[in-house]
């Protein structure tokens, strides 16, 4: 058997596939229906997921909120420091005056010279030797009595408290020597002796210094 070549080995097969395309097509029926739709395959698994969205808007503010409950009172806080001291308030009102106080009695004295005897006269001897003796009476008994001197010089009023207080013997007499040592006690001088009893009562007298020499 000859071999065929290249060019007619193309052209029997070309012929050959247009018989047997012609004799399928002779062989085709018409289509048949539609069948019946099978049923729903599996669920496929889910997609990857998708891309974050655009960030939406700030929304609106809400309403305020209702006031809430008070809280509970605080403890007390720490004392303050002392203020300063206030200014003095103003003087009160004068009270009534009180009742009267009982009146003393007023009692008998005389002053004599311790030398002379000559009442009411006082000799200025050398210092430290003048001396004049006190009696009195109308005192309280046992009441203690204060002697004091006063005169009148250039206008200025001299006191002369004496040292030896006395007191009063049981019918309130009593009689004591006072020494004119002070040199408020000058010769021409006039003196009034107060006798001042603790119990009120008082008494007094006038005496004057006298120079010695004018008297000798």
């Amino acid at each position: 058997m000859k071999l065929l070549t290249r060019g007619q080995g193309k052209l029997v097969f070309l012929m050959l596939s247009s018989i047997a395309v012609v004799a399928l097509a002779a062989c085709t029926g018409d289509s048949g229906s539609q069948g019946i739709q099978g049923p729903a395959g599996p669920a496929g698994f889910p997609g990857n997921p998708g891309a974050a969205g655009v960030a939406g808007a700030p929304g609106n503010s809400g309403n305020p909120g209702e006031s809430g409950l008070s809280g509970e009172p605080g403890a007390p806080g720490n004392p303050g420091p002392v203020g300063g001291q206030g200014f003095a308030g103003p003087a009160g009102a004068t009270g009534p005056a009180g009742p009267a106080g009982p009146t003393g009695e007023t009692t008998g004295l005389i002053i004599v010279d311790a030398g002379t005897n000559s009442a009411g006269f006082i000799e200025l001897k050398a210092v430290g030797t003048t001396s004049a003796e006190v009696v009195g009476g109308g005192f309280a008994s046992a009441e203690a009595i204060s002697l004091v001197a006063s005169s009148i010089t250039e206008n200025k009023l001299t006191n002369v408290v004496f040292s030896n207080e006395v007191i009063a013997n049981g019918v309130g007499s009593f009689t004591t020597t006072l020494e004119l040592t002070d040199d408020s006690f000058v010769a021409g001088g006039i003196y009034t002796l107060d006798a001042i009893g603790s119990r009120g009562n008082k008494g007094a007298t006038g005496f004057v210094v006298v120079d010695k020499v004018a008297t000798d």
